[in-house]
């Protein structure tokens, strides 16, 4: 049934309470150190409530019922279960874990991921529906599957994931939305956002050691998702290139962009001269090369850069280093005059 009784109930270190009736039952609003969930019965939260442990939901459902839920140990759904956040903040400091059944809301839920460590995320239906998803844990989060969320906030630590798609707005704080390459919050991964007309937008993205964010200018409303990924680019032809490359994936309503990256300097600054690298972009074929890159500012930009071209992977080099090296005649010295497609010898 359910704590019916006027006085506290005091759940000390290393105890485990289990509401697990198979009739409707409302979880005492208090600090528990484990809370565990079981039985088919379907259980609300009674108020605000805190697990200093572990919190496993075995069986039946539980429902915020409009409260806060803050868990400093795992958070378990299991298979025949169904957790639903109808408003309400779910806080995780260790980790998500789910083989059932997670409802994230659609108003005002928000999962808030504050572990000081990194928080693992792993749900075994491939990808979770979060209404507001902020990161605010120096730790991070590790996320092997897709997430899709109405809003993304990133306000501290690292998110290392396979793809984050928002359907929303995506902000973070103002240590780590700018352009140069502060400690703060960004995307490890790849993240899918939606841009307005004519409207430059930060995509808050890098590697697990460094900001390298992505600004993107599309001429009509459309989608997309970008990664950095650290590293040479796998096509280079040469040692002198960044150490860093950028993938854009998914084009969707874009026609043409600016786009521009940053990188970070000299963590990311390869061999050769800086000065006289290029943009370059890799198709999955072949490269093609633009103009020189600002080495001062340390950006990659391409301006009215169409959806074709667009796609695929950025970076920049020294030209023999981003697509092999073009000998060109612009004279003949001497000798008879060579025509198109008349052999003729070269002497080097």
């Amino acid at each position: 049934g359910s704590w019916d009784a006027t006085v506290s109930l005091n759940a000390g270190a290393g105890s485990t309470v289990t509401w697990d009736s198979t009739s409707a039952q409302t979880v005492l609003a208090t600090t528990y150190y484990n809370l565990v969930l079981d039985q088919a019965g379907a259980k609300v939260l009674g108020g605000v409530t805190s697990v200093d442990g572990y919190f496993a939901l075995y069986g039946g459902s539980l429902d915020t019922h409009n409260f806060d839920l803050t868990v400093a140990g795992s958070f378990s759904i299991g298979a025949a279960a169904t957790f639903t956040m109808t408003g309400g903040t779910l806080s995780l400091q260790t980790s998500f874990n789910n083989s059932g059944a997670f409802n994230g809301g659609s108003t005002t839920e928000k999962v808030r991921v504050e572990g000081t460590s990194q928080v693992g995320w792993y749900d075994d239906s491939g990808s979770t529906f979060v209404n507001i998803l902020e990161f605010a844990g120096s730790g991070g989060a590790f996320i092997p599957d897709p997430i899709y969320a109405s809003s993304l906030d990133l306000i501290d630590g690292v998110v290392t994931c396979d793809t984050i798609i928002v359907s929303g707005s995506v902000s973070c704080n103002s240590t780590s939305c700018n352009s140069t390459p502060p400690f703060g919050s960004w995307i490890d991964g790849y993240l899918e956002m939606n841009f307005a007309a004519s409207n430059s937008t930060t995509v808050p993205i890098g590697t697990f050691n460094s900001w390298a964010p992505a600004e993107i200018t599309a001429s009509a409303a459309g989608s997309l998702a970008v990664s950095a990924v650290e590293g040479p680019h796998p096509f280079s032809t040469g040692p002198n290139m960044l150490g860093i490359y950028w993938d854009i994936v998914g084009i969707v309503g874009i026609t043409t962009a600016d786009i521009t990256f940053y990188y970070a300097d000299p963590m990311h600054v390869g061999g050769g001269t800086e000065a006289n690298y290029v943009v370059a972009h890799h198709d999955g074929a072949s490269w093609t090369r633009f103009g020189t890159i600002d080495a001062v500012g340390d950006t990659v930009t391409n301006t009215s850069t169409p959806t074709a071209t667009m796609a695929g992977t950025w970076t920049a080099g020294e030209p023999s280093s981003v697509g092999q090296p073009k000998l060109k005649f612009t004279s003949i010295a001497g000798g008879f005059n060579p025509q198109q497609f008349v052999p003729f010898d070269v002497i080097i």
